[in-house]
């Protein structure tokens, strides 16, 4: 039975639907688990989701074993339209493959409570069948916070139908106690299936083995079902960084995207009638144990893995989506930033330079998203137009005065579709994708210690806390200066402090577990994100002026004029009463002391220096 279960097991690692979770005794700085798990189905209210029939959770004994297992690093890709063939024949394939693969067609069936119990708490439960072998694995999304031990518990099955009864003995803090007596109570209910064809084609690298999975098949949910198509490259063995440098190799032979969408996130998304939600950044997941080296790895991995996960997202139109990847780009942007001082690099530079690039692509349709939905959104018509003049959304009629909302509305549409097809062709862009495995190739390989000199490699040793502790300390004082006399400054000013309080917003949610922070360290962030959204309205008059100058050239009714001329009116008077607003925030961030001790690297080469002489 365990030799059944190790090649069940490796059925189920080879085939990412199957197998997608936080690894035991993660690397910082690898692509780990970005899979079926990775993504936050929206909650689903119990009384609101329309169950599947209802399965009973044990079967007729005697028990069957159970074991468990880590995942392995993975990278997902999606083929470009018709790329499918040209990429099975690449060349890196051809070169480097064991054999001619081998083809199986797979079931998996995603299981929960009927009221989505098991996503909410971040849990999976699937079963899967590979011919004539049922693997049932409970894990953790990929994403989801856990300690370095979780791995994915596994059982053998006989018949496709949840089996928990050794559900007690499993020792896992990943598992929240409501999920186990939910999992004991049940009902459990099948969600939805991924039915695939896939192609498992083993690469025998010099310093690397890795398994490519080409994948095709549906995702159906009730009446509803969903096209797949997608490869995923699994490593086994050596060098982790092998996954990017084959999706580079593959990238040269035929366009494909960085990022397929999840297979769970779609599943749950079509099961529920609902679209794929964003997804925000992971909660930092270093600890004061690590080192400065780890920290970086860590932190960059975990931007990169964000800007991936809204990428499905976003190419559906949602804003939200386009928002959260410029999000992961400015926070990458922030940590290349931030590390350039003490370890400067020309890959950084290059990496900073295709991450602004990327984000001025998605610039357009985020300030058309949020001129749509905020300046133009019904609650500020109503304070504007009330509505004994004309109600909000109503058209003017024709002959009576005032200011046409609607028509400026309908004219944004022509602009922000033109956005979002540029959003699509970043996407889809050969530069765009080059520039996200280029980054995992170098996350994976720690690029950044290839061109520091003797102290900057001395620095990647240390505890994290204490190069840390610096920058946190640099931004600080330099958001303080540039505060000066805050309510004298310019719009131009506030705008800079703003980009200064960003990047110390950042760098605080990236660094904060590295310091046994007293209470006050998470007053300190409150009040730093009340004075970054503050200044960040005092900053939307300035972004949407271009907006309504394009809008005013393209359209020359006067209904629509007078509208633009209320948001011109509406901003200044808004900007002028939110000055005070800003003000009173100022005072109480900068009444804050700095939750970070005063830890900086130049006491160490004092301590150095001195012991030295001493001897």
């Amino acid at each position: 039975m365990q030799r059944n279960l190790d090649k069940a097991e490796q059925a189920e690692r080879s085939e990412p639907a199957g197998l997608s979770i936080v690894p035991a005794r993660p690397l910082p700085g690898t692509a780990v688990a970005e899979g079926d798990d990775a993504g936050n189905p929206e909650r689903a209210q119990d009384d609101g989701v329309a169950p599947g029939p209802t399965l009973p959770c044990q079967i007729v004994p005697p028990p069957i074993p159970t074991t468990t297992r880590p995942s392995l690093p993975s990278l997902r890709l999606q083929p470009g339209t018709d790329a499918g063939p040209a990429l099975r024949a690449a060349p890196v394939i051809s070169q480097f493959a064991r054999n001619a693969g081998t083809t199986r067609r797979v079931e998996t069936i995603y299981f929960d409570t009927p009221g989505h119990r098991l996503s909410r708490a971040g849990v999976s439960l699937r079963i899967q069948t590979i011919g004539r072998r049922i693997v049932q694995t409970l894990s953790p999304r990929a994403g989801h916070r856990a300690g370095p031990e979780v791995s994915a518990w596994m059982s053998e099955l006989r018949e496709a139908t949840p089996d928990l009864r050794d559900l007690d003995r499993l020792q896992a803090d990943w598992l929240p106690q409501p999920v186990r007596e939910a999992l004991a109570r049940g009902p459990l209910v099948p969600v939805f299936v991924a039915r695939l064809r896939r192609l498992t084609r083993r690469l025998d690298l010099p310093d690397a083995l890795i398994d490519v999975v080409f994948e095709d098949g549906t995702i159906e949910a009730q009446d509803r079902s969903e096209a797949v198509d997608r490869i995923t490259l699994v490593s086994r063995d050596g060098d982790r960084s092998a996954l990017h440098d084959i999706g580079l190799r593959l990238l040269d032979a035929a366009p494909l995207q960085v990022g397929a969408g999840s297979m769970i996130q779609r599943g749950y998304a079509l099961a529920t009638g609902t679209a794929l939600r964003a997804q925000k950044a992971a909660p930092s997941s270093l600890t004061p144990a690590v080192t400065t080296d780890e920290a970086i790895a860590g932190v960059l991995d975990a931007c990169r893995l964000h800007l991936q996960s809204n990428q499905a997202v976003a190419r559906e139109g949602s804003a939200e989506g386009v928002h959260q990847m410029r999000v992961a780009l400015r926070r990458l942007r922030s940590m290349l930033s931030l590390l350039r001082r003490d370890l400067p690099s020309a890959g950084m530079q290059s990496l900073g330079g295709e991450a602004k690039w990327a984000a001025d692509q998605l610039g357009a349709a985020r300030g058309w998203d949020v001129f749509l939905a905020d300046t133009l959104g019904d609650a500020f018509i109503e304070r504007v137009h009330p509505a004994e003049h004309v109600r909000p959304g109503e058209r003017v009629r024709p002959g009576q005065a005032g200011p046409d909302f609607q028509a400026l509305r309908k004219a944004i549409e022509a602009p922000r579709a033109s956005a979002y097809r540029t959003v699509r062709a970043l996407l889809a862009s050969p530069r765009f994708n080059r520039f996200q495995l280029t980054l995992g190739h170098w996350i994976a390989r720690r690029g950044w210690r290839n061109e520091v000199a003797a102290d900057g490699l001395a620095l990647l040793s240390d505890p994290a806390a204490l190069p840390a502790a610096g920058m946190l300390a640099r931004l600080h004082r330099k958001a303080l200066r540039q505060g000066r006399q805050f309510r004298r400054l310019s719009a131009d000013e506030r705008h800079d402090l703003r980009i200064t309080l960003k990047k110390l917003r950042y760098a605080t949610e990236f660094f904060l577990p590295v310091f046994a922070t007293p209470d006050h360290s998470h007053r300190f962030v409150r009040r730093l994100g009340r004075l970054q959204e503050a200044l960040g309205l005092d900053h939307d008059a300035a972004e949407t002026q271009p907006l309504l100058d394009e809008l005013g050239r393209r359209n020359r009714a006067p209904g629509l004029h007078q509208a633009i001329g209320a948001v011109i009116g509406w901003q200044a008077r808004e900007e002028v009463l939110n000055l005070e607003t800003l003000a009173v925030q100022w005072r109480r961030f900068r009444a804050l002391q700095p939750f970070w001790p005063r830890l900086t690297r130049p006491l160490r080469a004092e301590a150095d220096q001195s012991d030295a002489t001493q001897g």
